[in-house]
């Protein structure tokens, strides 16, 4: 695989190769223009695909990252193949919430450097089930402690808090855990990382000649040779729906904004943030059937 595998991809491989798969398959099999509807880190593939992202090399994955103009076109609901109607945003953050101590990035950084994919799923689909009502007392304690101190930036733990279990249905939390937990790569962790520590998304910072040597990311300025996801929003201009959840955790409603505010207006373009809802629960919590899915519906029709 031109990816490297499971255990080579980072950001830029799922929305440079396998978006492009879905949606001309897809096209094949129902003749129409497909809406991509992303949750999450399935937005921010979006955000490259979009973009027309693809490798300076076809036949190598570690080279620079630049911006096709003619696939931006076809993509944003041009013709051709690739091309998307329209795009449905679920919380889908710019850059992710949060922070990294600077004492804990030479640690993070090592162990991430080591391309590996992580396999959950024989331990999620033993324990998740035994997991998920105390992993859900767990959230219910710590959303509310976070909320007496006034839901600070808690660094890294700011990933605790995704779940807001008030709106969870408790079979819903028992297949969540059970099944959807399934695994993910280092590389990915470490291109999220690396939009936390620089507060921008740049493409995989061990793109590019001989920085497969990196361990860790240079910072961010502006000829450090990385295309910067995030400075080129405006190169997508399908109708789009933006939708956030009401909580400040690993993706919070002002970042999911950025995107709608950043990319060039359509008159189809949209913006909600539903309340009473956190990352996970926004898509699968009790009220998304009154909440979510008829904003969605109302607005592809």
């Amino acid at each position: 695989m031109l990816s490297g595998g499971a255990t080579g991809y980072a950001i830029d491989e799922l929305g440079i190769y396998d978006m492009p798969a879905i949606i001309t398959k897809v096209r094949e099999v129902t003749g129409q223009k497909p809406v991509w509807i992303g949750h999450s880190l399935g937005t921010v593939m979006a955000f490259v695909y979009l973009q027309g992202a693809k490798f300076s090399s076809p036949t190598d994955a570690n080279s620079d990252v630049v911006s096709d103009p003619g696939l931006a076109a076809e993509r944003n609901n041009g013709s051709g193949a690739q091309a998307l109607k329209g795009l449905v945003s679920l919380d889908g953050p710019v850059v992710p919430g949060g922070s990294i101590p600077l004492l804990m990035q030479p640690i993070l950084w090592t162990s991430l450097s080591v391309p590996l994919y992580l396999d959950l799923r024989p331990f999620t689909a033993t324990l998740g089930g035994v997991a998920a009502d105390p992993i859900m007392a767990f959230e219910s304690t710590a959303q509310y402690l976070w909320g007496l101190v006034g839901y600070p930036d808690l660094s890294l733990l700011n990933l605790a808090m995704l779940i807001k279990p008030e709106n969870m249905d408790s079979n819903v939390s028992e297949y969540f855990f059970k099944y959807v937990l399934n695994g993910v790569s280092t590389r990915v962790v470490a291109h999220i990382s690396d939009e936390i520590v620089q507060g921008k998304l740049r493409e995989d910072y061990r793109n590019g000649f001989l920085n497969f040597l990196r361990v860790s990311p240079p910072p961010a300025w502006c000829w450090d040779g990385y295309y910067y996801y995030s400075d080129n929003l405006h190169k997508i201009t399908l109708p789009s729906l933006v939708i956030a959840d009401s909580t400040r955790n690993i993706a919070n409603p002002e970042d999911i904004k950025w995107f709608y505010d950043a990319k060039t207006r359509d008159a189809a373009d949209a913006y909600f943030q539903i309340p009473g809802t956190a990352h996970v629960d926004l898509v699968m919590g009790k009220n998304a059937p009154y909440e979510l899915f008829p904003k969605i519906t109302d607005w592809l029709e």
